[in-house]
């Protein structure tokens, strides 16, 4: 289900044991004409509002995009939304990184533009707050990319970039 229709009520997350919020590229962008809202916003209230239920409900949260953590540092309520139930410091910098850390071979994203799937050219870095742990480091410079905080797993690049499906599921 895309994430307008969770935020819509369309689809309830409550009859889902995981919810998989997969926002790619998204991060708030302006409009030519300034007069209008700002589109793409990566985590708009009404969806945080719809997770929060579901994560106070006993729900489990996969996030991973590239920009969702920076964008909810633009908004305050965003971020206070962001640290109390992913634990995470929203706007603690971006990476130009290609791969994540951990494990006995770094797992490889894509990065440069391909017909299979989008280049992810920087990523933000997740920083654990709240009582979440940092589960996951970029490769290169050692900054954290994915965090934990209860049944909330979030990751600061895309998972659906990782081109190798085995080195996805470990």
């Amino acid at each position: 289900a895309s994430d307008e229709a969770v935020e819509a009520g369309t689809v309830d997350p409550a009859a889902y044991a995981v919810v998989d919020l997969v926002l790619g590229l998204e991060r708030r962008t302006a409009w030519p004409d300034s007069s209008r809202a700002p589109a793409f916003e990566a985590l708009p209230a009404a969806l945080r509002q719809r997770l929060g239920t579901y994560l106070d409900g006993g729900g489990a949260l996969l996030v991973s995009g590239a920009h969702w953590a920076s964008d909810a540092a633009a908004d305050p309520a965003s971020a206070a939304w962001v640290r109390r139930y992913l634990g995470v410091e929203p706007g603690a910098g971006t990476v130009e990184a290609s791969a994540l850390g951990g494990g006995s071979t770094p797992v490889r994203y894509v990065t440069a533009f391909n017909p299979d799937r989008y280049a992810v050219r920087t990523s933000d870095v997740v920083a654990p707050v709240a009582g979440a742990q940092s589960v996951r480091r970029y490769a290169e410079g050692d900054r954290s990319a994915a965090v934990l905080r209860g049944r909330a797993l979030s990751y600061g690049v895309p998972l659906e970039a990782i081109a190798d499906e085995p080195a996805l599921a470990a």
